[in-house]
């Protein structure tokens, strides 16, 4: 049975993709929940890049991607390994969860979205050391091969 309407969902999305927007929250918790929530919702639906799509959200696709590679600065600009660098556990669970976002989005074929989330991945991979550096690699070359509406039929 379904919970809500396709405009209820849609709308709900807006709103959490919405906390995404510089300016809404910096608590690095909420930020890591919305993107594993996001996450999650785009495994089997398609719904983040259409809500982004759509005209009377002030938050493009291009600023959603900067955003979450945002999260990675951090690590990027020299830390290194997300292991080692003194980053905390909230921060370090942030950009896990951004690199799992990506991840996720890259799967879903929206324009050059899905190719930007690869490259964002990768960037990140390039830039850092460590197992979550050959993770963001990994999930570049899973999404860029995967079909997530097969996973959705089963």
């Amino acid at each position: 049975a379904e919970v809500c309407s396709e405009a209820e969902t849609k709308q709900l999305c807006k709103q959490i993709v919405a906390l995404l927007m510089p300016g809404k929250t910096e608590s690095s918790e909420l930020l890591a929940a919305v993107c594993d929530g996001l996450r999650r919702v785009s495994e089997r639906r398609n719904l983040v890049w259409k809500v982004l799509g759509e005209a009377d959200l002030a938050f493009s696709r291009e600023q959603l991607l900067d955003r979450l590679y945002g999260f990675s600065k951090l690590v990027t600009d020299g830390l290194g390994d997300t292991k080692e660098a003194e980053l905390g556990a909230t921060s370090r669970d942030l950009i896990h969860a951004s690199w799992r976002l990506l991840g996720q989005l890259a799967a879903w074929e929206a324009e050059d979205s899905s190719m930007d989330c690869v490259e964002k991945l990768i960037a990140i991979g390039l830039k850092s050391t460590g197992e979550e550096a050959l993770g963001a690699l990994g999930l570049a070359l899973s999404a860029g091969s995967s079909d997530p509406t097969a996973a959705a039929e089963e």
